[in-house]
């Protein structure tokens, strides 16, 4: 059995191919032929997965940019139907009084912390002087005459 083996391992390939030929030129144009067509094949983007070719993957990152456009759209409407709280003029209910009726200037009112008197300027001297009068209105008193 040795020499059997021996007599296969040392004898010349029998070059078959399936189209009926079996000249080594033939079996190397071949092999050249399906070189070119996998070059081909490799250069127009597209991959051999054993006998099925398959397309690349060239947007793998659309879903997570469809998804984080989703999220980031779903935030700012969240954001933009929240309710906000209303604007109320703190004297939408005030009664406006006047406390001078003399002729002149008056600028820069101010009224004390605890709300009974009222300071302005005014010229109805002739000169700017600082006055004080109650918040009722009556009790008018120069702050700085001369």
């Amino acid at each position: 059995m040795t020499s059997n083996a021996a007599i296969v391992i040392q004898r010349q390939p029998d070059f078959v191919s399936p189209f009926g030929t079996t000249e080594p030129e033939s079996l190397l144009s071949r092999r050249t032929d399906l070189k070119r067509l996998k070059h081909h094949t490799d250069s127009s983007g597209a991959r051999e997965a054993g006998t099925a070719v398959v397309a690349p993957e060239r947007h793998a990152w659309l879903p997570w940019i469809l998804m984080a456009m989703l999220v980031a759209g779903s935030l700012a409407w969240i954001v933009a139907s929240r309710s906000r709280p209303t604007f109320q003029n703190p004297l939408s209910n005030a009664q406006f009084t006047q406390l001078t009726n003399f002729g002149g200037a008056k600028t820069n009112p101010a009224m004390s912390p605890d709300g009974k008197f009222v300071a302005f300027i005014s010229g109805r001297s002739g000169k700017f002087d600082i006055w004080l009068i109650q918040a009722n209105g009556s009790g008018l008193v120069n702050l700085t005459p001369g």
